[in-house]
C-alpha cells in the first residue's frame, strides 16, 4: 500500500496448510524496518512468536495472532469477507499456474462496468481498479492465484485506514495471492522446536 506522499507499507504472509494443521508467518515493511510474526496450530494447540525467536501458547482468539493469520492465506480468518462468486462457473484462458490447470480470468474491465458491485470484496465502494486477475483451477474451481492493483479514494482511506495513514488522500492498493504446492504429500505442519510453556500474549 502506498500513498500520494510515498509513504509504503508492505504486508506479507506464507506458511503451510496440512489437513486442518497450518503455520503462518506474517512480516510488515515500513520503509527499512521490518518486523515479523508467526502462528502455528496443529490440532488444539496454537503457539505464537511476536518475533524474539520464541513460540509461547496462545489461544486462536488472541489478537496478536488473529492479525497474523488475517495475512494468512492458510487461515480461515484470511478469506472472511472475501467472496469471488460462484468460481467453478468462470471461464477465461487456459494458464498453467504453479503446475496447476487453471482458467485465467480478468475482472478488471467487468468490475469498471459494475463500479465495483457483485465480484470481490463485499463492499468495494471507493475503488478504482487497475488491474484484477485471478488463476482458478480447472475443473475444481478454486483460486490458485490472484493479481490486483486498484486506487482506494480518500474518503475510504479517512474512514478505514486513517490510523495507519493519517489524512493523506488516495491509496494504491497492490494485492498478491498464491497458493503453491496443492495436495502435497510431503507437506507436514509440526509444533515448533522453540517454544515455551509460559508466556503472555499481548
Amino acid at each position: 500500500m502506498t500513498n500520494e506522499q510515498g509513504s509504503a507499507i508492505t504486508v506479507s504472509g506464507e506458511g503451510l496448510y496440512d489437513d486442518g494443521d497450518s503455520s503462518c508467518t506474517s512480516t510488515v515493511h515500513i520503509g527499512p524496518i521490518s518486523v515479523s510474526a508467526a502462528v502455528v496450530a496443529v490440532g488444539d494447540e496454537i503457539w505464537f512468536d511476536e518475533g524474539a525467536g520464541t513460540f509461547v501458547e496462545a489461544s486462536l482468539w488472541d489478537a496478536a495472532v488473529l492479525n497474523v493469520l488475517a495475512s494468512c492465506p492458510t487461515a480461515g480468518v484470511f478469506w472472511v469477507g472475501f467472496d469471488l462468486g460462484d468460481m467453478d462457473t468462470m471461464t477465461g484462458a487456459a494458464e498453467e499456474r504453479f503446475g496447476t490447470p487453471t482458467q485465467r480470468i480478468d475482472v478488471t474491465e467487468a468490475l469498471s462496468y459494475l463500479d465495483g458491485m457483485g465480484i470481490g470484496y463485499a463492499d468495494l465502494e471507493g475503488m478504482a481498479f487497475h488491474n484484477f486477475v485471478m488463476w482458478v483451477a480447472d475443473p475444481d474451481g478454486w483460486l490458485v492465484a490472484l493479481e490486483m492493483d486498484a486506487t482506494v479514494d480518500a474518503a475510504f482511506v479517512a474512514d478505514q485506514l486513517g490510523p495507519i495513514f493519517g489524512d493523506t488522500g488516495d491509496l494504491r492498493f497492490h494485492m498478491t495471492i498464491d497458493v503453491d504446492r496443492p495436495d502435497d504429500p510431503s507437506i507436514e505442519v509440526t509444533l515448533p522446536e522453540n517454544r515455551t510453556e509460559s508466556g503472555v500474549v499481548s
